[in-house]
């Protein structure tokens, strides 16, 4: 854990102290797709942890208040997942009810954003918040029956990430590592409109 936030953290403290980038100050929308790693740990009697990766997606709204500085909110979603997928010994014990049981996972998140030109198209950016972490079984009737508890959290955000212009200060595809806290890591590839 500690390799990867060092990094992190010693980047954004360097892109917060250098150079303005590309983009105008105002409001802007982000969408981006990647592939999430992820350890659910539900802290139930039985121990229950979840290890696997899925194909995620986040959206996020965010407000550039200066040039190379900017904060946003963003909704993350992890995907649903089959237990039987990631946790086969979980079924034997305890999917005896004659149908899969499938996870949720999303979070919520605030972050502070630091960017610094590289080339006249190309900067770099780091960034830092929190998540609220949420995840559970997707099905009313299973959560009734089942013994797996939900996972609500706060986490710690933390990204770097490349940005390239592909319309100077409007539009911008990047691409990003995000981990929140202990649970995910997340490489991913989205498109920004600066408005």
């Amino acid at each position: 854990m500690r390799r990867f936030i060092t990094p992190l953290a010693i980047t954004f403290v360097v892109i917060c102290l250098a150079a303005p980038a590309l983009a105008e100050t105002g409001p802007y929308l982000s969408a981006r797709v990647g592939n999430t790693d992820f350890e659910l740990d539900f802290e139930d009697a039985f121990d229950t942890v979840f290890e696997g990766d899925e194909d995620t997606k986040a959206f996020e709204v965010g407000y550039r208040i200066f040039d190379w500085f900017a904060v946003q909110v963003g909704y993350h979603d992890f995907g649903s997942f089959n237990v039987s997928d990631i946790c086969e010994s979980c079924l034997a014990t305890r999917n005896e009810l004659g149908f899969p049981l499938q996870v949720d996972a999303e979070a919520w998140s605030v972050s502070a954003i630091a960017e610094v030109s590289l080339l006249p198209f190309l900067s770099l950016y780091g960034k830092a918040g929190v998540a609220r972490v949420e995840a559970g079984l997707d099905s009313e009737v299973v959560i009734a029956v089942s013994p797996f508890g939900e996972l609500e959290d706060e986490e710690a955000l933390l990204g770097v990430g490349l940005r390239l212009w592909v319309l100077p200060t409007k539009l911008n595809v990047f691409a990003e590592l995000e981990r929140i806290g202990d649970d995910f890591e997340t490489a991913s590839v989205g498109l920004s409109l600066q408005f």
